[in-house]
């Protein structure tokens, strides 16, 4: 049975899995997603970029965070080698 339940598989749940699954509690999570080709979903449709003009600490580290994850997703999302490529440009 998963201790952690997360409701929707788009970025910010698929990250959420991600994270905790590295920090050693993949098999105590589990992503409740109603539509798993994510045809109708949000997070596929929206337009994209990352914002760094902030002013406080803690959204700065989160958008350069998120701009140096973009730019490994291909290598770390792959799959038997096989590359998960975002179109992602700088």
């Amino acid at each position: 049975m998963a201790k952690i339940v997360i409701i929707g598989g788009g970025v910010m749940g698929s990250s959420t899995a991600y994270h905790l699954a590295l920090a050693g509690h993949a098999s105590d999570t589990v992503v409740v997603e109603p539509d798993p080709t994510y045809e109708f979903a949000a997070s596929p449709r929206a337009t994209g970029g990352i914002r760094q003009l902030f002013t406080v600490p803690e959204n700065i580290r989160m958008a350069q965070y998120g701009h140096e994850i973009y730019g490994q997703f291909e290598t770390l999302m792959a799959v038997n080698g096989d590359p998960a490529p975002i179109d992602f440009h700088r």
